[in-house]
């Protein structure tokens, strides 16, 4: 599957949130900048990529938890203005040599 890296788009990662390294009020943002340096080959913008913080993304307990990135959205869209957005669903698993992304 390819994305447009300068298209908006919705992207949702399940990941179990003890498996993403580093400091844990971090990981919305580590997840989503690996997210866009494998899948979309470039940096997150933090102008026009948003990050949504789930629940329990900080939990020291092995959870999942979905982390939801409005990638190349410059402005809040209305509820019609998101539904004409592509959405994308990706399970993240982190590993000593980085992250894997399966579509």
């Amino acid at each position: 599957m390819t994305i447009d890296k300068d298209a908006s788009a919705r992207i949702c990662l399940l990941a179990k949130v003890t498996n993403i390294p580093g400091d844990p009020l971090r990981r919305a943002r580590t997840i989503g900048e690996e997210f866009c340096n494998q899948v979309l080959r470039r940096p997150f913008n933090h102008e026009v990529d948003f990050d949504h913080i789930p629940p329990k993304f900080d939990s020291s307990d092995s959870v999942s938890a979905w982390f939801v990135y409005d990638i190349n959205v410059a402005c809040r869209l209305s509820s019609d203005q998101m539904d004409q957005i592509p959405h994308y669903v990706f399970l993240a698993s982190f590993q000593q040599d980085g992250m894997y992304v399966v579509s």
